[in-house]
């Protein structure tokens, strides 16, 4: 469990994640979306353990409408990535960090193309397909001489990707790339060792402290 969730669901632009019933983990374009395109844009994507499909829809445009069905047994791993863009910047005295930034979490999985390949060629028939993403604003970096309000696009993104796990019976293929803060500082898990977003926080592959890497 990940526990009570810091941060304001308001600065967080995320799906709207739900399973009504066990077993049948369901995420949508989330309400705002929709709003903002006045309903041309939605996707929806169902994780159903009984029949063990992976349902994606989308919608385009008020009509175009898509749909896959991905089998579980063609999902190889889970794809969880991170990046930040940075809105502002804060002058202090000993130079410049960054202000406010915008953090996002993308979620996807990857797909076999053919299962009749041996396992050491596997990897050329492999296809992403993306899930969503978890828009949210970050924790600032430097000297904070105000309240720096953040968002709960880590937690949300987590829970997501911890529970599309536990369904689908697979793990992670990747590893978040070693980005640094705004001292060159590179953060990674006590724990598992693996590296995460360039601050305090938990580990997503562990759930681990993470801490300033040593040199």
């Amino acid at each position: 469990m990940l526990g009570e969730m810091r941060g304001l669901r308001l600065l967080t632009l995320a799906p709207r994640v739900d399973e009504q019933h066990p077993g049948v983990l369901r995420a949508r374009t989330p309400l705002l979306m929709r709003l903002l395109t006045l309903g041309a844009v939605y996707r929806e994507v169902i994780v159903d353990r009984r029949s063990r499909y992976v349902i994606i829809e989308r919608r385009l445009l008020w009509g175009l409408r898509r749909q896959r069905v991905i089998p579980f047994r063609i999902v190889r791993r889970i794809v969880y990535d991170y990046d930040r863009t940075v809105t502002s910047l804060r002058a202090h005295l000993h130079g410049v960090d960054s202000g406010d930034e915008i953090e996002r979490f993308d979620v996807a999985l990857v797909v076999a193309t053919r299962e009749d390949v041996p396992d050491s060629h596997a990897h050329l028939y492999e296809e992403q397909v993306p899930l969503f993403s978890f828009h949210g604003e970050g924790q600032g970096g430097g000297l904070i001489l105000r309240p720096d309000l953040e968002g709960q696009q880590e937690q949300l993104s987590r829970r997501y990707v911890e529970r599309l796990r536990e369904l689908l019976g697979v793990g992670f293929g990747n590893e978040l790339e070693q980005l640094s803060d705004d001292a060159g500082r590179a953060w990674s898990c006590s724990g598992c060792g693996r590296p995460g977003p360039p601050r305090a926080g938990r580990c997503y592959y562990c759930g681990g402290q993470l801490e300033i890497t040593k040199s």
